[in-house]
């Protein structure tokens, strides 16, 4: 007869094993499956990260909060030849300041160069920056402390368009 107690903690174990997360090992790609006739050397070694695109500028769309604000040319960089991309702005101050975030109150802008390209992932506690290399975009989660306050789809008057002229006669 198996006392009740053990039961309870066999049974617990195998409950616990199940809830804790396993690590996949990563990705590799066989460079043979490229070689048909002659073999070459072929480089793929940026394909095994989760992150495949090399740095560089690329068009993307700023996503802020869930809300599409533009698409616009992000130059991405490296620190390390492992690390994730993570976007370089020149004149992060404006930059941020368009998009609605209060540069005056993140302690992290204070004294940041504008005329260099700044990474500004860790300047403003909270918040995360994902870049989605399969749509191109920049999501960007800004804590609501650190941005202005405006009406739900409210257009900036630099962003308005004067229209074309334009007489229909009928």
């Amino acid at each position: 007869m198996i006392h009740p107690r053990l039961c309870l903690v066999l049974i617990s174990g195998a409950y616990l094993s199940i809830a804790f997360p396993t690590m996949a090992r990563e990705t590799l790609f066989n460079p043979g499956l490229l070689e048909i006739d002659h073999p070459v050397d072929v480089d793929i070694h940026q394909f095994n990260r989760s992150n495949a695109l090399p740095p560089g500028d690329y068009k993307v769309d700023i996503v802020i909060n869930g809300k599409l604000f533009e698409r616009r040319d992000v130059t991405f960089v490296q620190d390390q030849p492992d690390a994730e991309l993570h976007p370089c702005f020149v004149a992060v101050k404006d930059v941020l300041s368009s998009y609605g975030v209060k540069v005056d109150a993140v302690k992290g802008l204070q004294d940041v160069d504008n005329t260099a390209c700044v990474n500004p992932v860790p300047l403003i506690d909270g918040t995360t920056w994902l870049l989605d290399a399969n749509k191109l975009a920049l999501n960007i989660s800004v804590p609501q402390i650190y941005l202005n306050t405006a009406a739900y789809d409210y257009i900036s008057p630099s962003r308005w368009d004067e229209g074309i002229n334009a007489m229909m006669v009928n």
